[in-house]
C-alpha cells in the first residue's frame, strides 16, 4: 500500500497537471477569441470606410453635376447682362434730367442695408449727382449680382436635398 504522505504528493502532483492543462487551454481559448473579435473588428472598420468612401464619391458625383448646370447658366446670364448693359445707351438717353446725390445716398443706404445718414448731415446734397444712364448701369450690375446670389442658393438647395434624399 502507498503511504500517505506519498498519496497526497501524488494527488497534488495530478491537480497541478489538471490545473496546468486547464490554464493553457483558457490562454489559447484566449488568443483564439481575441484573433476573432480583432478579424471582426478589422473586417467592420473595412466595411465602414468603404460605406463611407462610396457615400462621398455619390456626394461628389452630385456636387459636381449641380455646379456644372449652375455654372453653365451663370455663364449665360453674365453675357445677358453685359448685353444689358451694352444697350444702355440705346434705350436711356443721356439728355435725361440727372438725379441729385441725395438719391445716390438713398440708393447706397438700401444697397448696402444701412441707415441713412444723420437728418443733421446735409441728407447727401454734397454728394456727387447720379446720371440717368449711370443709373440704369448700376441697377442692371445689382440685379445680376442678385441672380447670381439666387443661382447659388438654389444649387446648395439642390445638393443638400439630394444629400437629405428629398
Amino acid at each position: 500500500m502507498i503511504s500517505l504522505p506519498l498519496r497526497i504528493a501524488l494527488a497534488t502532483l495530478v491537480t497541478m497537471l489538471l490545473m496546468a492543462g486547464a490554464w493553457k487551454s483558457y490562454v489559447e481559448g484566449m488568443k483564439t477569441g481575441r484573433a476573432a473579435v480583432q478579424r471582426l473588428w478589422d473586417a467592420e472598420k473595412l466595411a465602414a470606410a468603404e460605406s463611407r468612401r462610396l457615400a462621398d464619391d455619390a456626394q461628389q458625383r452630385v456636387v459636381a453635376r449641380v455646379m456644372t448646370k449652375h455654372v453653365a447658366k451663370a455663364a449665360k446670364e453674365r453675357i445677358v447682362y453685359r448685353d444689358l448693359v451694352r444697350e444702355v445707351d440705346r434705350y436711356v438717353p443721356s439728355d435725361l434730367a440727372v438725379l441729385p446725390g441725395s438719391f445716390r445716398v438713398l440708393h447706397d443706404a438700401a444697397a448696402t442695408g444701412n441707415a441713412l445718414p444723420d437728418a443733421t448731415d446735409s441728407g447727401g446734397a454734397d454728394a456727387a449727382t447720379v446720371g440717368a444712364q449711370d443709373l440704369a448701369e448700376t441697377l442692371i450690375m445689382n440685379y445680376e449680382e442678385c441672380r447670381i446670389d439666387q443661382d447659388r442658393l438654389r444649387a446648395l438647395q439642390a445638393v443638400v436635398k439630394s444629400f437629405t434624399g428629398e
